[in-house]
């Protein structure tokens, strides 16, 4: 999914569908460009296309510690897992 504006792609995302469940990632809206609902637009159209194709759930992953996890929330999102990453340092 993308926004264009005067048609420079400000805003995107990716949305998998897999049977009744769809998964909603990599949202990115431009520095330039936040503020002005392009994440709205997405997650809304994200939404309407899984709803659409029959989905009754819409997931993503979100960083504990991000921006991002409250933006979600705000927009009805709510958190059902966690998930721990460890990694060796190289």
């Amino acid at each position: 999914l993308a926004v264009r504006v005067d048609g420079e792609v400000v805003a995107s995302a990716v949305l998998r569908i897999d049977g009744a469940t769809a998964e909603l990632d990599a949202v990115e809206v431009g520095p330039a460009h936040r503020g002005r609902g392009h994440g709205d637009t997405l997650l809304a159209d994200a939404r309407a296309i899984a709803a659409g194709a029959g989905c009754d759930l819409v997931t993503l992953t979100a960083d504990a510690d991000d921006h991002p996890r409250s933006w979600y929330r705000r927009r009805g999102f709510a958190e059902v897992n966690r998930l721990w990453e460890v990694t060796r340092p190289d």
